[in-house]
């Protein structure tokens, strides 16, 4: 049985992917294992509240609970709705939800599940944005011992 690692962020990436995943392997579903990923991070108010002259005051402790809880929720969100749309494709599908660095966490919990390919999305942020901090799937290309399947942002013809 093939094991992917497909990694979603929330976004219609996540959409598009599946319909890929869901071409790509059309009559073998049913021997592809795939887990999703969400690498969850904590939204805090950023500084653009900062930049129009308003000081955000320091989140309290249940603030940054309340915070974290929102985050995960979403998370499960995420991961539930991708679950069942690679169901319904025929795919086995298990769902993770991990914190931390992204394209680190991606690459951990490839080798942890012993996983044959890591499937991710591209954004396409931008040119200078990828040359400042490289693209989650460009670090992943980088440094994963295992093939790395890039899904286009748009669905399949």
């Amino acid at each position: 049985m093939t094991h992917i690692l497909l990694a979603v962020d929330g976004s219609g990436q996540d959409v598009s992917s599946v319909e890929w995943l869901g071409k790509l392997f059309s009559g073998v579903a049913a021997t592809v294992q795939i887990t999703v990923l969400h690498v969850a991070h904590l939204r805090m108010p950023g500084p653009s509240s900062i930049r129009l002259g308003f000081v955000p005051r320091l989140p309290s402790r249940e603030d940054l609970e309340g915070i974290e809880q929102q985050a995960r929720t979403e998370a499960d969100e995420i991961v539930s709705s991708v679950k069942e749309d690679l169901e319904g494709y025929g795919f086995t599908v298990t769902t993770m939800v991990e914190w931390g660095p992204t394209p680190d966490v991606i690459l951990e919990v490839a080798e942890a599940n012993g996983c044959d390919i890591i499937a991710i999305g591209r954004h396409g942020a931008g040119k200078v944005s990828d040359l400042i901090a490289g693209s989650v799937s460009g670090r992943v290309i980088r440094r994963a011992s295992v093939p790395v399947l890039i899904l286009r942002a748009d669905s399949p013809e």
